[in-house]
């Protein structure tokens, strides 16, 4: 709403002051294009700091439940330095809503990994070795993490001649109903190690160190799947939900979309 634009606004204008912050030798930067962005528009004072912002996909196109109000967009673009687009697609979408974009300020930005695929991939020859699999996301109603449970559960028991393993790293809101999910006796050829909230270094040595087989994000939407994205360039296969964004990462030969896992309630 309009209105927590101005509050969320006000409050940075307060922010502003407090600490005596110099628009002019500053710069304010968002992930994504939204309210937020606006509501810094709001606060800097005309022709004073710098603006700079990503748009991924529910910050562009029209998106059911987001609310976009047009002339705290425009207002945001023309306070604004740049704006980057993840995607090709974005980029257009974003010059044609503002008029063609004649200063240029909306730039393709794709994002990724620039990790080199590993010389050696780890594949279990025998039921001695776990089949590891790695999911890295937000625990919240958009990433259904307990989906991967689910699938670690149903593949330990059709399958007991092989250990498998599910290691995740993230939280969010949804992380008390994962764990209350896991069933007080799992399988026992079943390992989950749930390592919470790590930093990017953290992230990338798992990737560097574990046999991870396979990677999993079963989010019912994305715009691009930047987990995905370092996996693959890991050269890990991955498994993930039929949303949009895939279309557009690299390698989708090595990965495996299904668009027919039935949702666990509450998820």
């Amino acid at each position: 709403m309009a209105i927590n634009r101005h509050r969320i606004g006000s409050n940075l204008k307060d922010i502003i002051k407090r600490h005596s912050i110099d628009c002019d030798n500053a710069v304010f930067y968002t992930f994504w294009f939204d309210h937020i962005t606006e509501a810094i528009a709001l606060a800097l004072p005309p022709d004073h700091g710098i603006l700079v912002s990503g748009a991924h996909a529910h910050d562009i196109y029209p998106t059911q439940g987001v609310l976009k109000i047009h002339k705290y967009r425009k207002l945001a673009f023309e306070r604004m330095t740049k704006l980057f687009a993840v995607s090709k697609g974005g980029q257009e979408f974003l010059k044609n809503e503002f008029s063609g974009d004649s200063t240029s300020k909306v730039t393709l930005r794709i994002l990724g990994s620039k990790k080199p695929i590993r010389d050696v991939i780890s594949y279990p020859s025998n039921s001695e070795d776990a089949v590891t699999f790695f999911s890295c996301s937000r625990v919240d109603d958009n990433k259904r993490v307990t989906l991967n449970l689910t699938l670690l559960i149903d593949l330990a028991r059709n399958m007991p001649e092989l250990r498998f393993r599910w290691i995740h790293a993230g939280d969010g809101p949804c992380m008390s109903l994962l764990r209350t999910s896991i069933p007080t006796q799992l399988p026992s050829n079943l390992t989950i190690d749930l390592k919470g909230m790590l930093c990017n270094e953290e992230i990338h040595s798992i990737y560097r160190t574990e046999p991870i087989d396979w990677a999993m994000l079963m989010s019912r939407c994305e715009g691009l799947p930047i987990t995905l994205c370092e996996a693959l360039s890991y050269g890990i296969p991955v498994i993930g939900w039929m949303f949009q964004g895939q279309t557009r990462s690299s390698m989708t030969a090595q990965a495996y979309f299904s668009p027919r896992i039935p949702p666990l309630k509450n998820s």
